[in-house]
């Protein structure tokens, strides 16, 4: 679901919209719906998301590691592989049926601002491993498999898998 459709979307739908793809994962499922609670709170309950964000985030940030604001954007479907240690800039852009692994960071490189905040903008069906770092003002096409512990500075076009640090291209 794209940000904008939150306004229009009931919280059970909201909430579950990362369900499915997560069967099997209890802690991934937890944390998914942690966070769109949050998202969905924030948006639409103000008050309500200000009595929440501080277990919200003690839960997510201090005892999972994880950091992952409710102003995200973030498609529908999204999964996480062993939730811990995932760090996502507030500004950061994530398309629908993306896989998150462990260790990932999205982030910006020091030097965005509030206009251009700098950080990546991340296309859907995306599949980041494990330690990877994808950083900066930078696009990540579409379908794109990220190596683990892959620095990707620099954009990628749709359907390329990246390795190594600095990442290159294999196909």
């Amino acid at each position: 679901m794209e940000d904008g459709e939150i306004l229009h979307t009931s919280f059970k739908e909201w909430v579950l919209q990362d369900w499915e793809a997560n069967t099997g994962r209890t802690d991934a499922r937890f944390v998914v719906v942690a966070f769109r609670i949050a998202q969905f709170l924030c948006r639409r309950q103000p008050l309500l998301y200000d009595l929440y964000k501080v277990p919200y985030w003690l839960i997510l940030s201090v005892i999972l590691g994880i950091e992952l604001p409710a102003q995200i954007t973030i498609g529908k479907r999204l999964q996480i592989w062993h939730a811990h240690a995932i760090i996502i800039n507030i500004h950061a852009v994530i398309g629908a049926d993306c896989i998150l692994r462990h260790g990932v960071t999205i982030g910006n490189q020091g030097r965005g601002d509030e206009d251009n905040p700098g950080v990546p903008r991340i296309g859907n069906g995306v599949n980041l491993g494990c330690g990877c770092a994808i950083l900066g003002d930078i696009d990540i096409g579409d379908n794109v498999s990220v190596g683990a512990l892959t620095v990707v500075t620099k954009s990628v076009p749709a359907g390329k898998s990246i390795v190594g640090s600095p990442a290159r291209i294999l196909n």
